[in-house]
């Protein structure tokens, strides 16, 4: 019996060293970690990357590593702010960065996100920040580590997207965005659920309002050949301001072109949620239609 308390005290003693270990690891090492992040970023793109505080844990998911970067910013350079975020929080299987080479990212949460992007007059867009690589794929300016990633889960909360195309003169705005995308995602191949919800995108062309805080959701099944560019899609259903429209089919890029096969229908649709679909400016005069 003593044997056994003595062996039961002893396992205590190292079950709560590993546990002390691991909570002091992550607090002593996360601001080296933090510089090492943003180093390693920005050396593979044409913008600043910078965040505020980082949160390193091995026990909130265990035996998940949870990584947090809180008040990240994109800025591309000079001055033109692409991204701005509350926080990004990443949740990453920790056997697999032990193990082998490809790492598990159970799930990337997405809190409060901005997008801000845009076309100027002579075509070159903002959010073209990735830093070319040679023939090979290899990134002139940074060695490839040969890490693959598969990616399980991504959630953005209450995001808003401003879109502005100076060349064909369009502004996009979409507010109080909330997405889940679900699956497995690798770097050939990706068999995807996506759920979009909306409940103000506006849409104006030549400074006309084609859509304004229209409600918008979005059901999507694909899957897609990242190899070849080719993406099957199943079961979509999309809704706007109530009008409901099925359609399946597949989308492909050839020669940066896009070639579309899609069919397509709208079940039990009404004439009311038809007209809720007309641009404001061609309602004037019909403001009390009853349908």
């Amino acid at each position: 019996m003593k044997a056994f308390k003595l062996f039961g005290i002893f396992m205590l003693i190292i079950i709560a060293l590993v546990a002390i270990t691991m909570l002091i690891i992550p607090h002593f090492y996360k601001d080296k970690i933090a510089v090492i992040a943003k180093t390693e970023i920005n050396k593979h793109l044409n913008a600043e990357v910078d965040f505020g505080e980082i949160d390193l844990s091995l026990f909130r998911n265990f035996p998940n590593f949870s990584l947090g970067l809180h008040d990240l910013t994109i800025i591309n350079h000079p001055s033109d702010t692409l991204m701005v975020s509350k926080g990004i929080y990443i949740t990453v299987g920790l056997f697999s960065v032990l193990k082998d080479e490809t790492i598990n990212i159970k799930s990337i949460t997405i809190e409060k996100p901005e997008l801000f992007l845009k076309v100027f007059e002579n075509g070159t867009e903002n959010w073209d920040v990735i830093k070319e690589t040679d023939a090979d794929g290899v990134d002139n300016n940074a060695e490839s580590d040969g890490y693959k990633l598969l990616l399980n889960k991504v959630t953005v909360n209450n995001a808003s997207i401003h879109y502005e195309d100076k060349v064909s003169n369009i502004l996009f705005y979409m507010k109080e965005l909330n997405s889940s995308l679900k699956g497995k995602l690798s770097d050939e191949r990706a068999n995807l659920n996506l759920i979009v919800n909306s409940e103000d995108v506006t849409i104006l062309y030549d400074e006309i309002a084609y859509l304004q805080q229209a409600d918008l959701r979005f059901n999507a099944a694909i899957d897609a050949n990242l190899k070849d560019k080719i993406y099957h899609l199943k079961n979509n259903v999309l809704y706007l301001n109530g009008l409901q429209i099925n359609f399946e089919g597949s989308v492909a890029e050839v020669d940066n072109d896009l070639n579309f096969m899609l069919v397509y229908n709208t079940p039990d649709n009404s004439f009311k949620q038809l007209l809720s679909l007309i641009p404001v400016v061609y309602k004037e005069g019909y403001e009390d239609m009853v349908t």
